[in-house]
C-alpha cells in the first residue's frame, strides 16, 4: 500500500462514523498526469454540510521541515 492511500485511509477512518456504506477509491493526478504525492482529500456525503472547525491547528518547523509534513486545515481554523 503506497504512503498516499495509507494517508487516505487514516482521513476517512475518522470520518467513518459520519459516512454511509460504500466504497471509494481516490488517485490525485496534476496537470501533467503524474501522481501528486501528499495529497489531502476531503470526502463528504451529498448534501452534507461542515460545520465550524472550532479547533486550532498548529504546524510546527523543525530543521527547515514543517512537523507535520502534511496537514489539512478545514476553513474557518
Amino acid at each position: 500500500m503506497n504512503r498516499f492511500r495509507a494517508f487516505f485511509l487514516i482521513i476517512v477512518a475518522g470520518w467513518a462514523g459520519n459516512l454511509d456504506a460504500g466504497s471509494l477509491d481516490v488517485t490525485v493526478k496534476g496537470n501533467n498526469g503524474a501522481l501528486v504525492p501528499d495529497a489531502v482529500v476531503y470526502a463528504q456525503k451529498d448534501g452534507a454540510t461542515s460545520g465550524p472547525a472550532g479547533k486550532q491547528e498548529i504546524i510546527d518547523q523543525r530543521d527547515k521541515q514543517f512537523v507535520p509534513y502534511v496537514t489539512a486545515v478545514q476553513v474557518g481554523t
